[in-house]
């Protein structure tokens, strides 16, 4: 029965018996922050939660009066794994921390959504198989209104996600760029509400702002047209310093946006037009790369905030470099860390050269948005679950971190839109329960119960 939960969780043993999840109408729990309580509360609605203090992270669903205990002995010794213990009178969850036992509560929803009122009766012991479980969110062609922006956070959250990479573009009103924002853009206190909302929900936000390319949504107005690479608005002229003060100004109010969050992300990939104007042309474009992208990096490490970069031009994915060259570009590496996005089955032919350099690294799969057309109404599902599926067993073979599944809503700011997150929930789960369990199940298998847990509607039977 296991196998309709996303994430399925991975150690299941069983116990003679069966529990009426109908019957347990009292929760009684120390450790969880009040936000998470407030969201439990909308899962669990026939049930009167309890809070109490303590300096346990324990949970005990039980009849009305009645007492779930578990023993410390049940208690997880993964930081963000759980025990969710199933007895005929009642049900409990142990963890070492407060995010463990929001992911035990979570699989205990998960199981009262999928059963008809009775569950086996068992002990389920669960932890995630990478420490980062991310997923992009692309504002670029998708801005959903603000509740519904915590709404899908929310969601996130209930699969196991514990990083967003917002790539935020002109979706915010910057009041050192004022005609950047779009009118809808979100404000200042709508971010920090963000910020506070993810934290307590035990989601990392690492907001985004491109260094050097992909910035059209900025210089096609007039007033930054100075600031463009050949008169061209997809980047910035590396070489013009007038630029700088501006992106840091920008990314200084987001970094205080979400100042309860740790990672910025500087983006920095597909330069294609480096060396494109005349006073590039008298530089290597490796050197006006590192010129620009470099002080990027170090204003993020000023503003007390670990960067994060896309690794594509370390390896020369888009043969903007010579062989001579592109070694220069790689004390980049030492200064941030390194996202190694490959969206096909392509061999992670860098992998082991960046971990020997001594850089970190974080994968970077595809779940919507990459192809193999600029414009698709939904994944290509297959295609997205083999390229989740190779960055899972990637994370386990380099030990890396772990994983942000990309979702492009555009590939540029000029583009059609591409597939819309709300198009793509399939692909985004299948990418969350790979991030949790490090395996993979067959995929029919899985839409049965993904889509199961999203819209109560097994569609694998039509």
């Amino acid at each position: 029965m296991f196998e309709n939960i996303v994430p399925r969780p991975r150690d299941i043993e069983t116990a003679p018996g069966t529990c009426n999840f109908a019957t347990l109408t009292t929760c009684t729990i120390t450790g969880l922050r009040d936000e998470k309580l407030a969201v439990l509360a909308e899962m669990m609605p026939g049930v009167r939660i309890e809070a109490r203090a303590g300096d346990t992270f324990a949970a005990s669903i039980s009849t009305a009066g009645g007492v779930a205990t578990s023993s410390a002995a049940n208690v997880a010794d993964d930081d963000e794994g759980y025990v969710l213990s199933i007895a005929g009178d009642s049900a409990s969850v142990s963890a070492s921390s407060e995010a463990g036992l929001w992911y035990g509560l979570m699989s205990y929803v998960a199981l009262l959504e999928a059963c008809d009122g009775s569950w086996p009766c068992g002990t389920v012991r669960d932890r995630p198989a990478m420490s980062l479980r991310g997923i992009h969110l692309d504002l670029k062609g998708y801005q959903p209104k603000f509740d519904r922006l915590l709404e899908f956070c929310a969601m996130l959250s209930r699969y196991r996600i514990n990083a967003i990479l917002l790539e935020v573009e002109d979706k915010y009103r910057y009041e050192c760029a004022p005609e950047v924002g779009v009118p809808e853009a979100y404000t200042r206190e709508q971010f920090r509400e963000l910020s506070r909302y993810c934290d307590a929900l035990g989601i990392k936000v690492i907001p985004k702002l491109q260094a050097l390319g992909h910035v059209d949504y900025i210089l096609k107005h007039e007033r930054y047209a100075r600031l463009r690479e050949a008169d061209h608005p997809f980047m910035f002229c590396p070489r013009n310093d007038e630029s700088l003060p501006l992106w840091n100004a920008m990314a200084s109010e987001l970094i205080d946006c979400f100042a309860e969050h740790e990672y910025f992300h500087i983006g920095a990939d597909e330069t294609w037009d480096l060396g494109s104007c005349d006073v590039c042309r008298e530089h290597s474009n490796a050197s006006s790369y590192v010129h620009r992208v470099g002080p990027c990096i170090d204003h993020v490490v000023e503003c007390g905030k670990q960067p994060v970069m896309w690794e594509d031009i370390l390896r020369n994915a888009h043969g903007t470099l010579s062989e001579d060259e592109l070694r220069a570009t790689w004390q980049l590496g030492e200064k941030s860390i390194l996202n190694y996005w490959v969206y096909g089955g392509h061999p992670l032919d860098m992998m082991q050269s960046y971990l020997d350099a001594g850089m970190r690294v974080w994968g970077a799969s595809a779940f919507s948005g990459a192809g193999p057309t600029m414009i698709e109404d939904i994944p290509p599902l297959a295609s997205r679950a083999e390229n989740i599926a190779m960055w899972t067993r990637a994370v386990q073979e380099h030990s890396i971190a772990g994983v942000i599944a990309t979702s492009w809503t555009k590939f540029r700011s000029g583009d059609p839109p591409a597939e819309s997150p709300d198009a793509s929930w399939l692909a985004l789960l299948y990418a969350a329960e790979s991030m949790w369990s490090g395996q993979e199940r067959p995929f029919d298998e899985f839409v049965s119960a993904a889509s199961t847990s999203l819209w109560g509607v097994d569609i694998a039977e039509g």
